[in-house]
């Protein structure tokens, strides 16, 4: 038996009492939360998981707003504040959403509002 935990010790460590997360695992782009913050309009796009999905495609997912990162552009690779990138141009407007992607955004959007008092 002891011979077996060698082996396989990862199958036998104990499973941890830890909380499960509250927090969404999709990051929202800082530029929308910046937008929040201000109180302005912001589309229920941004918030979609689609929306979420391309621009971590685009940029390294955990990033915050004090962090430069390394952006490719036309000229060569430049430094940029994390905070300065902007979401892509907004493909759909409120009025197309789905009933599926509206949910999405209308809870994504609700918690970064809440998260903002």
């Amino acid at each position: 038996r002891q011979e077996e935990r060698k082996k396989n010790k990862n199958k036998f460590l104990p499973i941890s009492n830890n909380p499960l997360l509250l927090r969404a695992l999709l990051i929202i782009l800082q530029y929308t939360v910046n937008k929040i913050r201000k109180e302005e309009y912001v589309l229920l796009y941004y918030y979609t998981n689609r929306a979420i999905r391309e621009a971590e495609e685009d940029t390294p997912s955990g990033y915050n707003v004090k962090i430069m990162m390394l952006v490719q552009t036309d000229n060569g690779p430049t430094f940029q504040m994390a905070s300065a990138i902007k979401a892509k141009q907004c493909k759909m407007p409120d009025e197309s959403l789905s009933w599926e992607e509206f949910s999405q955004a209308n809870y994504c959007m609700l918690n970064t509002m809440r998260q903002q008092d």
